[in-house]
């Protein structure tokens, strides 16, 4: 039966699992290939809802696991399940407090537990950062504002902040699509006004204002810089010129072979 399923599978993972809430996740990794009731996908989303919302974390994840395994029975089933070690284990310990609080064999086991614990939250965060998306489904969620955070490339065609800016942020269609759903209409109004104004020093003073909302206030833009192309030449490459914005991923002219290669 599923329920009692949830109860045993949440009840080893609240057993083992030392360290607090985030040393669950290698547990719910685990049960994730085992059972299939949720996909690696899954778990990021139960993590972005169990930090967002009140008690503990590892409480809040064996919640939304089991709701989203079998319902409200199934919810609580894990919660039961994963908390059920703690609390007896506590009352175990409450008796025998006062007997082995100064006792050195269980220092020493405490002690040894530090680095298991720190051993299963690194690789609960090891496993955490890397989810794949295809694609499609990395364009859509991007689109949809549900990206939290990506990078991507622009090459600058004319040296203007109004290319980076504007194009980024100039309207809620260019933010969703383009940048991080970033949603301030009044500072989103304020960048297209931004290109529309005549006098170079106002634009360019509008535009720096701007710049430190986005990167500095807001921290919807992290701009990393280059000014160099590094291009890899085969042997029989005598010289060439780059597309004009310099990427090595379009198309090359004026390409030379050395004379023993032609």
């Amino acid at each position: 039966m599923i329920y009692l399923e949830l109860i045993y599978r949440f009840f080893l993972t609240g057993l083992f699992s030392v360290g607090g809430g985030l040393a669950t996740l290698p547990f719910l990794y685990e049960m994730s290939n085992t059972t299939h009731w949720f996909s690696h996908a899954d778990i990021a989303d139960m993590i972005a809802v169990s930090e967002s919302t009140p008690g503990a974390i590892g409480i809040n994840m064996a919640t939304y696991a089991g709701f989203k395994t079998a319902g409200v029975p199934g919810g609580i089933c894990a919660t039961v399940g994963l908390a059920a070690p703690s609390i007896i284990i506590i009352l175990i310990i409450a008796q025998f407090l006062k007997k082995f609080r100064d006792s050195k064999a269980v220092n020493r086991v405490f002690y040894g537990l530090r680095p298991a614990s720190i051993a299963m939250i690194t690789a609960a965060g090891l496993n955490v950062a890397v989810v794949s998306y295809d694609e499609d489904s990395r364009f859509y969620l991007r689109k949809e504002g549900l990206l939290m955070a990506y990078t991507g490339e622009w090459s600058a065609d004319f040296n203007d902040p109004d290319n980076f800016i504007y194009t980024f942020f100039g309207s809620r269609a260019k933010s969703l699509y383009r940048s991080s759903n970033f949603s301030d209409e009044q500072v989103i109004r304020r960048i297209a006004r931004a290109r529309t104004l005549q006098d170079e020093e106002e634009r360019l003073r509008e535009y720096a204002e701007l710049e430190k909302i986005l990167i500095q206030d807001e921290a919807v833009w992290v701009p990393l810089f280059s000014t160099s192309h590094l291009f890899i030449l085969g042997k029989r490459l005598e010289s060439f010129t780059p597309f004009w914005a310099g990427w090595g991923s379009l198309y090359l002219k004026d390409i030379v072979l050395k004379p023993e290669a032609r």
